[in-house]
C-alpha cells in the first residue's frame, strides 16, 4: 500500500505496474454529518454549529475533527481558523515559549528524526518534560521522534524566521 499526494514530482510507479489506484475526494455532507456526530457522542454540539463546521472543513476529515475539538472547549466558532494551517499555527502560538521553541526546532529535522539529534540541536536539559508536554503534535518510539502529521511539522517549520532554518 502507498499513498501519495498528486502533486508532481515524488514516487512515480511504472505504468506496467499492476495497481489499484484510488483518489481520495473530501467527504460528502451525508458522511461529514456522520463523522461529526460520531466525533462529539459525549459532548454534542447544537445542530447549527455542526452545520457551520461541516461547511468550514469542506469535506476534509482532519480538519473537521480540528474544528470539533475547538469547538467543544467553548470558543466562538466565528473567531475559530479558515485553514488547517492556520489551526495548527493557533494550537503552536498557545504553547509556553520553550515548548514552541523545541517544536519548531524539531521541524528542520524532517517528519521524522533521532530524539539524540533534537537533544544536540536544543540541549538536554529539560528535554524530557518538554517532549512529554508535545504529544499532541509529536510520537515517541524508542529513540526516535515523528511529527503526527505532515502538517503539524509543515505549520510548524514555517513559523521559523528564514535565517533559523537556514542555520
Amino acid at each position: 500500500l502507498v499513498t501519495r499526494r498528486p502533486d508532481a514530482g515524488g514516487l512515480a510507479l511504472p505504468d506496467d505496474l499492476p495497481a489499484k489506484h484510488i483518489a481520495l475526494e473530501p467527504l460528502d455532507a451525508s458522511a461529514a454529518e456522520e463523522l461529526a456526530r460520531l466525533s462529539t457522542d459525549e459532548i454534542p454540539l447544537p445542530t447549527q454549529t455542526v452545520a457551520a463546521l461541516i461547511e468550514r472543513s469542506a469535506g476534509n476529515p482532519l480538519f473537521l475533527n480540528a474544528l470539533l475539538r475547538a469547538a467543544n472547549t467553548g470558543g466562538d466558532i466565528d473567531a475559530l481558523p479558515e485553514s488547517m494551517e492556520s489551526l495548527i499555527a493557533a494550537g503552536i502560538d498557545t504553547l509556553d515559549p520553550k515548548d514552541r521553541q523545541v517544536l519548531r526546532q524539531a521541524a528542520v529535522l524532517g517528519r521524522t528524526f533521532p530524539e539524540p539529534l533534537l537533544r544536540d540541536l536544543v540541549g538536554a536539559e529539560g528535554l524530557n518534560p518538554t517532549l512529554g508536554r508535545l504529544d499532541r503534535f509529536l510520537d515517541r518510539d524508542g529513540q526516535e521522534i515523528r511529527f503526527r502529521h505532515a502538517l503539524l511539522r509543515d505549520t510548524a517549520y514555517e513559523g521559523l524566521p528564514f535565517r533559523t532554518r537556514a542555520e
